[in-house]
């Protein structure tokens, strides 16, 4: 269910400027878990981790964004809601693609009870070069990617690449008809990385509509479909490994060493690790993320 604080933390949201200031509000909004971050960008969280964990994806950049444009960067952007229509407007670019579904992606996290990762990827915009070059820290069971415009489509092939094996095609499927969404082919989106690399991948409808234009604009209503759909698909589709058809799946899980440290800081367990990649350390018992961390002290 979606309130007057809902409305306010997403207003909010429509207001940043770029991938930084997303970052920024990501982690106020999940403040009380721990945010990885990579060189490029990318960010993710994770809560009751599994030996494969359900992950929802979404990206972080606009087209709207004033980098993207090579233009000053702009100031006070301007965000309108229609209260009768529940629908939010900007005349600089509202930015749903992907707005919509960072905000969903946070939201569903807080809320959800069970296992639940989130990747939010860095300059998709650009060609999907976070996705691309992304190293999962922990390994995802399946990833609903949520970056499609309107309300009905579940995207299952782009170019021709199947996103998801036929098992978790027919789970899915199963469960949109409850929803009135149906399958369908779309233009690339960061589960094409994914999905090329073998992981199950989907794109879902987010209740955006005119992507990529001054004309875009968000139904609230439609997002809330959108959040009740994918509580749908967790809950009911079994926890296993999915791959997206005939490639094997190469689980990349950070290639760096890593070093033991002293207790974490947060549980005082001894099962830490200073991930060089990452220039952190995590904590493989509570999960909890030390950016702080310096090496010899």
């Amino acid at each position: 269910m979606y309130d007057e604080n809902d409305l306010k933390n997403f207003k909010n949201l429509l207001k940043t400027e770029n991938e930084n200031e997303r970052g920024n509000w990501v982690k106020k909004y999940l403040k009380n878990y721990a945010i990885y971050q990579d060189k490029i960008g990318n960010l993710s969280v994770i809560k009751n981790k599994e030996k494969y964990t359900p992950t929802l994806n979404c990206h972080l950049d606009t087209v709207h964004d004033a980098y993207f444009l090579e233009i000053d960067i702009k100031k006070d952007k301007n965000v309108f809601f229609d209260i009768d229509k529940q629908i939010f407007w900007s005349p600089e670019g509202i930015g749903g693609d992907d707005l919509c579904g960072i905000f969903l992606a946070c939201k569903i996290f807080k809320d959800y009870k069970g296992p639940l990762q989130v990747v939010f990827n860095s300059l998709e915009e650009f060609g999907g070069v976070g996705s691309s070059s992304f190293v999962f820290v922990f390994n995802p069971a399946y990833i609903i990617t949520i970056d499609r415009k309107g309300i009905s489509d579940i995207v299952t092939n782009i170019s021709g690449q199947d996103l998801m094996e036929n098992e978790l095609k027919n789970k899915v499927l199963q469960i949109a008809k409850f929803h009135k969404r149906e399958k369908t082919t779309g233009m690339f989106a960061d589960c094409l990385n994914y999905a090329r690399k073998g992981y199950g991948s989907m794109n879902l409808s987010c209740g955006y509509y005119n992507p990529h234009s001054l004309q875009e604009y968000i139904s609230f209503q439609d997002m809330k479909k959108t959040e009740s759909f994918i509580l749908d698909l967790l809950k009911n589709i079994p926890i296993k490994q999915y791959s997206s058809g005939k490639k094997k799946i190469k689980n990349e899980i950070s290639k760096y060493p890593y070093l033991i440290t002293d207790s974490c800081i947060f549980c005082n367990s001894k099962n830490a690790y200073y991930d060089h990649y990452y220039e952190a350390c995590i904590c493989n018992k509570c999960l909890q993320f030390d950016i702080n961390y310096k090496k010899g002290g």
